[in-house]
This record gives C-alpha cells, sequence and structure tokens, in this order.
C-alpha cells in the first residue's frame, strides 16, 4: 500500500507495508537489545536528578522512536533526486546503532561514565545525520530533531547520573 505525502511542496510517496516493516525490525532489534542487557530495574536504584522522568516514560518514548526510525528510512528510501542516497541511509542506520549500543553500557555493565560518553556521541552522530536530511526532506529533520532534542535530555540525565552515582 502506498501513501503519497504533500508536506510543504516535498511529494513524495511511501510503502507503507515497508515502512511498517522497518520500524518492526528497528523495535526488534531495540528488544532484544534491552533482553540482552540486563536488567532495567536498576534505574529504580540509582539516585536521580529531580528532572528524571519515570521507567515507564521512557519505554514509550522508545518505542515511539523505533517506529518513528522505519518511517524515516523509508521516507529517505523513497525520496526522489538525493544524492548519494546509500551514504545517507548508511550514516542513519550508523546513528540508530549507535544508540542500540548505549543500552548495554549503562543497564548491563553499570558503566554510567561510559554510558554517557556513547550518548554524547549519539548526540553527535544525529546532529550531522539532522544536517544532512535538511537538505533533502524537512519531515525527516523534524522527526531527527525531536530525537536530538530527545538525546540532549538524556545526555543531561546520564551525566547527573554518573555524578550522583
Amino acid at each position: 500500500m502506498k501513501i503519497r505525502f504533500d508536506f510543504k511542496k516535498e511529494c513524495y510517496c511511501i510503502d507503507l507495508k515497508r515502512a511498517i516493516i522497518f520500524s518492526a525490525m528497528f523495535l526488534a532489534v531495540g528488544m532484544l537489545t534491552a533482553f540482552c542487557s540486563g536488567s532495567t530495574y536498576i534505574y529504580i536504584t540509582l539516585l536521580l536528578p529531580n528532572f528524571a522522568l519515570g521507567r515507564g516514560v521512557f519505554v514509550v518514548l522508545w518505542t515511539l522512536f523505533y517506529i518513528t526510525f522505519g518511517f524515516t528510512l523509508e521516507i529517505i528510501l523513497s525520496t526522489r533526486c538525493v544524492l548519494h542516497k546509500e551514504k545517507l541511509v548508511c550514516l542513519f542506520i550508523f546513528t540508530v546503532a549507535l544508540g542500540y549500543l548505549w543500552f548495554p553500557f549503562f543497564f548491563g555493565a553499570n558503566a554510567f561514565f561510559l554510558s554517557f560518553l556513547i550518548c554524547v556521541m549519539i548526540s553527535v552522530m544525529t546532529f550531522v545525520t539532522l544536517k544532512k536530511f535538511l537538505r533533502i526532506n524537512k519531515l525527516v529533520s523534524v522527526i531527527m530533531g525531536v530525537y536530538f532534542v530527545w538525546l540532549l535530555y538524556c545526555c543531561a540525565l546520564n551525566f547527573c547520573i554518573c555524578l550522583l552515582n
């Protein structure tokens, strides 16, 4: 099933079935990473800053991000006239893969400082990806922009957890 979007003079057609498959793949890898990395219950035992969100909020937000990553990938793949599309897709996949790397270091190894450094690296890569996507597709840029802001929050939270624990 194909869906056509018109977004501020941008017109593209995405394959909804493929977008759902991509979303399911990103979500499955996220769940597998979480399952293999140890218990998230350590989060409730940590000293947390006042701005820390509850564990359930993280689950909901990460689930939404993984789903939007699938649609982001499909939008990029379906956008016409993109130079070096393969490189952009690789950059995006690499950025998301870095996000999966954070989880085992934070929850599995309790390496809070190392996980903070990984979070900073993910934020930098997301910013680079966002800048590349700005030239190509506004909707994908908005999605990556929201993800980047979320990562800044995660970096601040992770840094405070390093200091407090």
